[in-house]
């Protein structure tokens, strides 16, 4: 008697954990690989509306901006994921459509930073049809181990590159960058790391993206840091300052500078001009054109 209660009591544990994996199944995994429709609602009219506020705002000098120093954000993990290893379909610099998202690459980030500064990161570079970030879209990041076969799913942090000031329009394509913090369970190698977006917790995505890691250090190592500078306009002499700019991007590790300008007057171009023989500063003159 006591054994066929046993059987019953073990049949129904059974039943019920089968029953309760299913439902988390159908609510947060699963392989369908459709994803919901992208919610940008874009309005033209709100969008003039929009613009025309914020240059108000920012002739009186009160128009917001991005901090320079991001607030500490938590890292918020789905732990109770099945996630399937993905395809791995493209390298970095190779456009892939996920999340509704046009996605260019996926780098290692393990430097000192005030925005998850326990964790190193994945930093994604995507284009998206107008700002995802002013929707309030929320973008999650399926990070894989090929090596340990590990994974975490975890839920991206949106920064606009395109900052307002330079066009307040959200009329056209908008660059992000999103930052996946990787768990400090899984390897601290930035090697054999792929990575996937999904705008659903625990969703299975089919394909992936390989994820570039920490360039070779040392002597003979590749340095690629360049700095552009937007379209200078200066009637006054401004060769001393512009003289302590260029230095400075220097000393903090750029290998080249490119200067583009509309006016400067023969001072400031000696300058330049001089920086520009020693291959390190390009300049590039530009024209605004009326019709």
């Amino acid at each position: 008697m006591r054994f066929k209660w046993a059987i019953r009591r073990i049949f129904i544990i059974l039943l019920t954990s089968f029953l309760i994996y299913s439902t988390f199944l159908a609510i947060y995994g699963g392989t369908d690989d459709e994803e919901p429709d992208y919610p940008y609602n874009f309005d033209p009219a709100k969008d003039e509306i929009f613009v025309k506020n914020y240059l108000k705002l920012l002739q009186m000098g009160r128009a917001s901006a991005r901090p320079v120093i991001e607030k500490e954000a938590k890292v918020h993990e789905n732990y109770w994921c099945f996630l399937k290893f993905p395809k791995i379909t493209r390298k970095s610099g190779n456009w892939l459509t996920m999340a509704g998202v046009e996605v260019f690459s996926a780098y290692f980030d393990d430097r000192e930073n005030s925005l998850y500064t326990q964790n190193s990161a994945v930093q994604i570079l995507v284009m998206s049809n107008h700002s995802i970030e002013k929707a309030n879209v929320l973008i999650f990041c399926n990070i894989f181990s090929t090596s340990t076969r590990e994974y975490a799913a975890v839920k991206g942090y949106i920064r606009e590159i395109w900052q307002t000031g330079w066009d307040p329009r959200n009329s056209f394509q908008v660059p992000s960058l999103i930052t996946c913090p990787i768990p400090t369970r899984m390897p601290k190698s930035s090697q054999n790391l792929v990575v996937s977006l999904t705008r659903r917790r625990c969703h299975n995505v089919p394909e992936a993206m390989q994820v570039l890691g920490k360039p070779e250090q040392g002597k003979g190592a590749k340095k690629d840091v360049a700095v552009c500078l937007k379209g200078l306009d200066y009637q006054e002499d401004i060769s001393g300052r512009l003289l302590e700019w260029i230095e400075m991007q220097f000393l903090f590790g750029a290998d080249s500078i490119s200067i583009y300008y509309f006016f400067l007057t023969n001072q400031t171009r000696k300058m330049l001009d001089y920086y520009e023989k020693s291959s390190r500063v390009k300049l590039v003159s530009i024209f605004l054109y009326y019709s």
